[in-house]
């Protein structure tokens, strides 16, 4: 007789202000566990839907990946992970931080633990000295500070004899007409099925301090980071601190150009980053997380 598949309910959720983020790490998740378990998600659910499905207590694993979290999520005896939280809400809850840098042996955080997209991991050759750059802008997946309007002003001081082709990813809904700059071809990038097909070509970016700046660096994509939130401000001046690139506010363009040009064309600086950035954030995160599921599900 087969064994029933134990059940995982997953709670996610996305806006223009909290982004797409958290969403998209969730549906990297629930593929994953799929393939084991009977994984069911659900977004931008409410507290009172929540709790009136987790006071059945059907399911063997809970796992949260919210912005914010109150104490009112946790009251039932399940089992609980939950993503970007730091207080131990319930005795069987694990927290999971892969957007925080930590040298904690008893804390989950760090790229160890982002669900990079398993296509992530198909081998690629990645060609270190370039003549020609291309370059990719982007600012979360709704932009949610429309910094990008501002962001590509840079262009006019950019070397653009370097740069071959400007990508920028457009958020859903935002109309900007840009046109080609210095003869720098600018294309305009909507929904991706599969972004590592893009990132595989890129040289250079421009990204805000959330989840895809460790996508990007997942690929040793060297570049500055530009944020206005608040919380990715922080982060921001911490991968500066580590030597992993340069945070800016988004209005500083020229301060954001200088940093381009000099990655445009000093090798050795360009090279320096990318090392640093493959060491630290190609990472199996994804594997991670599901034998963490495992253990979590399975023990006594």
């Amino acid at each position: 007789m087969t064994k029933p598949k134990k059940k995982i309910l997953l709670f996610t959720e996305f806006s223009k202000q909290i982004g797409r983020g958290h969403y998209y790490r969730s549906l990297q998740i629930h593929k994953k566990l799929s393939k084991k378990y009977q994984c069911e998600i659900k977004l931008n659910k409410n507290s009172s839907y929540i709790n009136n499905l987790l006071k059945k207590n059907n399911h063997d694993l809970v796992i949260f990946d919210f912005k914010k979290y109150s104490k009112n999520l946790f009251k039932w005896d399940n089992k609980y992970i939950a993503f970007d939280n730091k207080i131990k809400f319930h005795k069987n809850l694990i927290n999971l931080n892969p957007l925080t840098f930590s040298n904690s042996k008893n804390c989950y955080c760090g790229p160890n633990w982002y669900p990079y997209p398993e296509d992530f991991h198909i081998k690629n050759f990645k060609k270190i000295k370039k003549k020609h750059f291309s370059l990719l802008i982007a600012q979360g997946a709704t932009d949610a500070f429309n910094n990008i309007k501002k962001i590509v002003k840079c262009l006019n001081y950019l070397d653009y004899k370097k740069i071959r082709i400007c990508i920028i990813k457009m958020p859903k809904n935002l109309k900007l007409n840009f046109q080609n700059k210095n003869n720098v071809k600018i294309k305009k990038l909507g929904t991706v099925k599969k972004i590592s097909n893009i990132l595989k070509n890129t040289d250079l970016a421009i990204t805000g301090c959330g989840n895809f700046s460790l996508e990007t660096s997942f690929f040793g994509i060297p570049g500055v980071f530009v944020s206005s939130e608040k919380t990715e401000i922080k982060r921001g001046k911490i991968l500066q601190k580590k030597g992993l690139g340069r945070f800016y506010n988004p209005n500083k363009l020229k301060h954001i150009s200088i940093e381009l040009n000099k990655l445009l064309n000093n090798h050795n600086y360009y090279k320096k980053i990318m090392q640093k950035k493959l060491k630290l954030f190609k990472k199996n995160g994804i594997n991670n997380i599901s034998k963490l599921v495992d253990q979590h599900i399975n023990e006594i």
